[in-house]
C-alpha cells in the first residue's frame, strides 16, 4: 500500500527493476511485525550493499540480544501467564499479576522480534528504523504510541491521520479523524469485537488528553505521570489477553485481595519478573559509556553471550521455544 500510494503521490518513481521490487516485497512479508519499511529507504540501501565487519558484528550482536530475550525470558513469561490462567477462583491480586506478567512477556517478545529483524538488517547491509523507544517510561498515552511500534504509528499518521485533515482542523474534525485512525489500527490487530474495542478504548483516551487533560497531566509530578500510563496500558492488554473482559475485571475490583496462591507464584518467579522489569529501562547513557569502553567487560562479554547462546540453543531444541505474540494480531 506504503509503495503504491508514494508512486501516486509522486513521492517516488515506480520501480523499473523487478528484482529491487520483488525482494521488497518478500522482505516486507517477514517484517510486517515490524518495523514497516518504506520502499524508498529499503531501495537505498539495496543499491548500496556494502556492510562492513563492524555491521555485520553490531547486527549479530543485536540479533543475539533479541534471541535471548525471546527464548529465555519472554517465553517463559508465556509459560508464567498460561500456567495463571489455568488457576481456578481468580481474586484480585492474581488478575493484576496476570496483566503484570502479559505485560512484560508482550514488550519483551514484541522488541526482541524487532531486535533480532534489524540485527539480521544490518549484517547484510540493510537498515531498519527503530521499531521501541522504551515505551513504558512514558508520562502520557500520547507519547507511549509515539515510542511502541514506531513504524506502524508512522503509517497511520503518513497515509490515514494526515490526508484526514490530521490537526489542520476543527476540534470535531480531528476527534473524528483520531477514532478513524484508531479503530483502523484495531482492525489492524484483528477483525474481533476485542480488536475494535481496544482501537476505541485508546481512541477516547487520546481525544481526551489531547483535548481535555493536556494541561492537568503537564503539571503532575513525573512520576505519578508514568503510573497513569502502565495502569491504561494494562488495562487495555485485557482485550489482547483473551480472557472474558467482564468478569476479568470485576475480579480485580472484588474485595478478595490477597491469596496464597498467588503469592506463591510470585514467590517462585520473582527473578524473572525483575528480569523483565530491568528490561523495561532504559540505562543511562554515561553508564552505557562506561561499560562499553570498560577493557574488562569487553573482554568477558563475550563469554557471557556465548554461554547464553548456547542455553538459548539448549531451549530452542528442547522444544521450548514458542512463535512470536504478534503472530497472533
Amino acid at each position: 500500500m506504503s509503495y503504491i500510494i508514494d508512486v501516486k503521490r509522486n513521492k517516488i518513481k515506480a520501480e523499473k527493476n523487478i528484482l529491487y521490487y520483488f525482494t521488497y516485497i518478500m522482505m516486507f512479508t517477514h517484517v510486517t511485525m515490524g518495523p514497516i519499511t518504506r520502499y524508498n529507504s529499503f531501495k537505498n540501501d539495496l543499491m548500496n550493499l556494502n556492510p562492513t565487519k563492524d555491521d555485520f558484528y553490531s547486527g549479530f550482536r543485536r540479533f543475539l540480544n533479541g534471541l535471548i530475550k525471546k527464548v529465555l525470558i519472554s517465553d517463559n513469561l508465556g509459560l508464567l501467564f498460561n500456567t495463571l490462567l489455568t488457576i481456578n477462583n481468580p481474586t484480585s491480586t492474581l488478575n493484576i499479576y496476570i496483566l503484570l506478567v502479559y505485560t512484560l512477556e508482550l514488550y519483551i517478545d514484541f522488541s526482541s522480534y524487532c531486535d533480532m529483524a534489524i540485527g539480521l538488517g544490518k549484517m547484510i547491509g540493510i537498515n531498519y528504523k527503530e521499531n521501541f523507544d522504551y515505551p513504558y517510561l512514558s508520562k502520557s498515552i500520547s507519547e507511549f504510541w509515539r515510542r511502541w511500534h514506531i513504524t506502524l504509528g508512522d503509517f497511520f499518521k503518513e497515509y490515514v491521520y494526515i490526508p484526514l485533515g490530521g490537526n489542520r482542523v476543527g476540534i470535531f474534525r480531528n476527534i473524528i479523524n483520531l477514532m478513524i485512525v484508531w479503530l483502523l489500527t484495531g482492525m489492524w490487530h484483528g477483525n474481533t469485537i476485542n480488536f475494535l474495542l481496544w482501537g476505541i478504548y485508546y481512541g477516547i483516551i487520546i481525544i481526551l488528553e489531547k483535548h481535555v487533560f493536556k494541561n492537568i497531566l503537564d503539571k503532575l509530578p513525573n512520576f505519578i505521570r508514568h503510573i497513569y500510563v502502565i495502569i491504561i496500558v494494562m488495562f487495555g492488554y485485557i482485550f489482547f489477553t483473551g480472557v472474558d473482559i467482564i468478569p476479568f475485571i470485576q475480579t480485580i475490583f472484588s474485595k478478595n485481595i490477597i491469596d496464597t496462591t498467588t503469592i506463591f507464584y510470585i514467590k517462585e518467579n520473582i527473578l524473572l519478573i525483575i528480569i523483565g522489569i530491568i528490561l523495561c529501562f532504559k540505562m543511562p547513557d554515561k553508564l552505557n559509556k562506561k561499560i562499553n569502553n570498560n577493557a574488562i567487560i569487553n573482554t568477558i562479554l563475550p563469554v557471557v553471550y556465548l554461554i547464553l547462546f548456547v542455553i538459548t540453543i539448549s531451549y530452542i531444541l528442547s522444544g521450548s521455544f514458542h512463535p512470536f505474540l504478534y503472530n497472533n494480531f
